[in-house]
């Protein structure tokens, strides 16, 4: 019973921290689903990675400012766990995007290159 109130006590933290300092979690949820879906299909295309370097850069200084607030401790971990994963995703960006241009698959050469054979 103690195991119940207390998910449900850091649920309504959750949700009145989100409600009062404008912190989302859905970045958090994206990511997941992100990760093993640009996993499974080996390639990142249309995700930029400028944006989860910047999501990665966020999770810092709200770090800090929920640990030196003294904030529960779902949300001391919310802003470390954002950044790891956007720093996994960002670096699955670069990881697929090089790997993807060296493929076998990948047709080297161009019709200009054909002419000239």
């Amino acid at each position: 019973m103690a195991r119940v109130f207390s998910l449900c006590n850091m649920q309504s933290t959750i949700g009145t921290y989100t409600r009062d300092h404008g912190t989302d979690i859905t970045p958090i949820i994206q990511l997941i689903p992100q990760i093993i879906i640009n996993f499974r299909r080996h390639n990142t295309i249309g995700l930029q990675r400028s944006m989860m370097l910047l999501w990665a850069c966020a999770g810092v200084p709200l770090g800090a400012y929920n640990v030196t607030e003294n904030f529960n401790i779902a949300l001391q971990i919310q802003p470390q766990i954002l950044t790891t994963l956007s720093l996994i995703t960002w670096i699955q960006c670069y990881y697929y995007e090089d790997v993807s241009l060296i493929s076998p698959g990948f047709p080297t050469h161009t019709v200009l290159d054909s002419q000239l054979l």
